[in-house]
């Protein structure tokens, strides 16, 4: 008797086949589902595509069935994308040669998940067509749901948009790390714009329909004696000549950038970045900038170090680390108000000459991050009476698609003279993203 249930539990313990006394019902789900995927032979690397609500449902079944295929040595990935169609032109880009496409929900008291595996290879004598043919491996399980897995299919929703401004997110393009740091402008004098986003390893600039333009990796700057823990840092373009002027919380020196042809020719400086037309110099080692700024041609003093700071006009908006804002005219404001993170901005979105403010969320752990625009004079008497935004009345309020925004920027990225808001988001994979807020007639 001890012999047979000693050799039980060693092959229960057998690697890739969960505990059956411990195991989750999402791991038991996707070793189930693995396990027929295997039957087929799949060709590593194997990439994943999980669909499903709530969205978090399908991310958490996306991680067990990637470690479940690492525990057999396919060399899994799990693949962000909006569509099945999309993740199976994205496994081609990245050389995944069999892709998963998955479906999990909750029914009642059953998790259930289908789909199938098909390679992604692309037969060289049909061109531009895949040689795989149709789906060469049916996938379907179903086990019992666990506390776990009820929760996670209880997950709220992020809330549909509203309000009497209509604003549309679209996704602008996909970053291999987290955005640091935007700025907008012609940047080698063809008269068209160009978007610059700082990120951890260096520069990219993309023209205005996405496409990157040009990229830098910044080795001839040296590296900073205490750089943040996230990457940090300011960008701005200035005119007369072009050039991309540069901080960033990795390097110990900051840059000037100028566009020769193809490429970015990189010189070291010691100026401060005019953000929006107001000098700052971010803090050495930390996520903010320094409390000395330059406003409108004033020196002032900031109650303490801001991480995000955007002027239109004479208004100028300071985003603090403890998720309060203020809005200054001039002078340094007694009271602030609450409800602003990091990715707040201010945008003139419908063109009226007066700037809207956009503010994301405080949350630190969210995937699907709440927006809201608020008018400049809806802040002003929050700001008056130390209120929060969690008391106003927004003229739109919405979500990231995903991932939480960490940076943000308003810009006229089309020339029709009313501002879009680019965000940079934070996916859960630890890679970036850039979304652009317009407004839609």
């Amino acid at each position: 008797m001890i012999g047979a249930w000693l050799c039980v539990t060693l092959i229960a313990s057998a690697p890739g086949r969960p505990n059956p006394f411990s195991r989750a019902a999402l791991d038991e789900l996707a070793f189930r589902i693995v396990e027929q995927a295997e039957g087929a032979r799949p060709e590593a690397p194997v990439g994943v595509y999980v669909e499903g609500g709530p969205p978090v449902l399908a991310r958490a079944f996306a991680s067990a069935v990637s470690a479940q295929l690492a525990a057999r040595r396919r060399g899994p990935s799990v693949l962000e994308a909006s569509s099945a169609a999309e993740a199976e032109a994205l496994a081609r880009t990245r050389d995944v040669r069999t892709l998963l496409r998955l479906t999990v929900q909750l029914d009642g008291q059953k998790l259930l998940a289908r789909g199938d595996a098909v390679h992604t290879w692309v037969n060289f004598w049909s061109g531009a067509s895949s040689g795989r043919g149709e789906a060469w491996a049916a996938l379907a399980g179903s086990v019992d749901a666990d506390a776990q897995a009820l929760a996670l299919g209880a997950a709220p929703s992020p809330p549909a948009p509203s309000g009497p401004l209509k604003l549309a997110l679209t996704s602008f393009a996909r970053l291999a790390s987290l955005p640091a740091a935007l700025a907008f402008g012609d940047l080698d004098g063809d008269g068209k714009g160009e978007l610059a986003v700082l990120l951890d390893e260096g520069v990219s600039v993309f023209d205005a329909d996405g496409h990157l333009k040009w990229k830098s990796e910044l080795r001839d700057l040296p590296a900073a004696a205490s750089p943040s823990r996230e990457p940090y840092g300011a960008l701005a373009v200035l005119p007369g000549p072009p050039r991309l002027l540069l901080a960033s919380s990795r390097k110990a020196r900051q840059a000037v950038l100028v566009a020769r042809g193809q490429r970015l020719e990189l010189s070291a400086t010691d100026a401060p970045l005019p953000v929006d037309g107001a000098l700052v110099r971010p803090l050495a080692g930390m996520n903010v900038l320094e409390r000395q700024v330059v406003l409108g041609g004033k020196a002032l003093e900031l109650p303490a170090p801001p991480t995000a700071l955007s002027v239109r006009g004479a208004t100028a908006l300071l985003v603090y680390p403890d998720g309060t804002a203020m809005l200054l005219d001039g002078a340094v404001p007694a009271t602030h108000f609450s409800g602003a993170g990091a990715a707040s901005t201010l945008a003139d979105l419908d063109a009226d000459g007066s700037p809207e403010l956009l503010l994301s969320s405080t949350r630190y752990a969210v995937d699907g991050d709440p927006l809201v625009v608020l008018s400049l004079a809806q802040a002003q008497q929050l700001q008056a009476r130390a209120g929060s935004t969690a008391d106003a009345q927004p003229l739109w309020q919405g979500a990231t698609p995903r991932g939480r925004a960490i940076v943000a920027l308003g810009a006229d990225l089309d020339g029709d003279k009313a501002e879009e808001v680019v965000l940079g988001i934070w996916l859960p994979d630890g890679t970036g993203e850039l979304l652009v807020a317009k407004v839609t007639r």
